[in-house]
């Protein structure tokens, strides 16, 4: 009787490097059996420009990771995530981990600030800057 021994993120990394969202994108298709044919289809790209992602050839944009994400139904921010990654490896910026904050959307329309609300510059409510009347 044999045992399977797994291995943990460490262990991954030194033996087969960091995660790149290529390599994820790899195993996503190798563990669904779908063919590189299908998946370059299915993610609105070429084959060639699939294997290039896949194998580190070729880098994708955080809009195209997000997208990507869409499609398949994972996590945005993690393939995003893997992207920025990969820039920075590619730039030699070498940091242990990308931790990205979404910040939340800017209001359509007009942008006010509600009269009870203090101004930027110090003034209180009701006074423009300069203005001392009853001071």
């Amino acid at each position: 009787m044999t045992t399977k021994s797994y291995l943990g993120a460490e262990e991954v990394m030194a033996r087969y490097g960091p995660l790149t969202l290529g390599a994820h994108l790899d195993f996503w298709r190798y563990s669904y059996d779908i063919p590189l044919a299908d998946f370059a289809r299915k993610l609105a790209i070429s084959k060639t420009e699939l294997r290039d992602i896949e194998k580190g050839r070729k880098l994708v944009s955080p809009a195209i990771a997000a997208k990507f994400a869409r499609i398949l139904g994972e996590d945005e921010d993690e393939y995003v995530a893997l992207a920025v990654a990969d820039s920075l490896r590619r730039d030699g910026l070498h940091y242990s981990s990308v931790r990205l904050v979404r910040e939340a959307p800017k209001p359509k329309g007009r942008s006010r600030v509600p009269r009870h609300l203090p101004r930027n510059d110090g003034t209180a409510p009701g006074r423009q800057p300069g203005d001392h009347r009853g001071e």
